[in-house]
């Protein structure tokens, strides 16, 4: 028993410095994690500075102090990143391969950060999700779309994706209603319709920076008729529904103005 004892304790003694550097470095990782989150609360609080934009910094910077703390245990324990995959064969493969993911991930959270491509309450479009963006995290971007879902979006995505930002830090976007009219209407008599409409309808914004504008464009062969199109600017958190809206009531003012639409061409 006795002998026992001294093994345990000739063991501990050769392993108590390694184990009293880790905890150091954990200390020393805690330490600046909190200096940083203490940091950032008090630059949110000054009125001269992106809340949204310093809380992000302040994540990441978070983030990366504790992947640096985490590398160096590693090191200090003598686990080299060869001697992980090797030790762990095809386990370890896979763990390399999420941890690239991941790398690409937070590398490219951080160009979105700086490069402001979007920002917090940004509308955007990216492929299919239409929404507003949500929150920009470590390894994705999450985007409310207008039916109220959570769509995560990872960041390396976004550097391969065509993303359209409709607003660029703006409360306000542009928006879009086409009719498809034949060619014997009234064109100007419909465009006085439409602004009319938009003009009046809530959620619309007109200004010197904001007007309304107009396009006409040939249809397809297959159709007789020109679309004719209206831009104006309207509350970005709110534009589907102010569209589709203004959208309605354009489609029952032309038709009790007896306003003759495109119709197909005789097969």
């Amino acid at each position: 028993m006795m002998l026992d004892i001294s093994k345990f304790i000739s063991m501990f003694s050769s392993w108590a410095p390694l184990i009293l550097e880790i905890l150091l470095i954990l200390l020393i990782t805690i330490i600046l994690n909190h200096l940083v989150f203490r940091t950032t609360l008090r630059l949110q609080e000054q009125k001269n500075l992106d809340r949204r934009r310093i809380r992000q910094i302040g994540l990441f910077t978070r983030y990366l102090i504790f992947l640096i703390g985490f590398i160096i245990i590693l090191y200090v324990a003598g686990i080299t990143p060869d001697l992980l995959l090797t030790g762990l064969g095809i386990a370890g493969i896979a763990t390399g391969l999420a941890a690239q993911d991941l790398l690409s991930n937070l590398l490219s959270g951080i160009f979105l950060l700086f490069e402001k491509t979007i920002n917090v309450s940004d509308v955007v479009r990216i492929g299919d999700v239409y929404g507003i963006v949500r929150l920009i995290k470590l390894r994705t971007t999450e985007i409310r779309t207008f039916d109220n879902n959570i769509v995560s979006i990872p960041n390396s995505m976004l550097s391969k994706s065509n993303v359209i930002n409709m607003t660029s830090g703006s409360r306000y976007s542009m928006t879009a209603i086409s009719v498809k009219l034949a060619y014997e209407a009234d064109y100007d008599a419909v465009m006085e319709y439409m602004r009319d409409i938009v003009g009046r309808s809530e959620g619309v914004i007109i200004g010197a920076l904001y007007g309304i504008k107009f396009e006409i464009n040939n249809m397809e062969e297959r159709y007789h008729g020109l679309k004719l199109t209206i831009y104006f600017f309207v509350e970005a958190s709110n534009e589907p529904w102010i569209r589709t809206a203004i959208h309605k009531k354009i489609i029952e003012k032309l038709v009790e103005e007896n306003v003759p639409f495109h119709r197909d061409s005789p097969k």
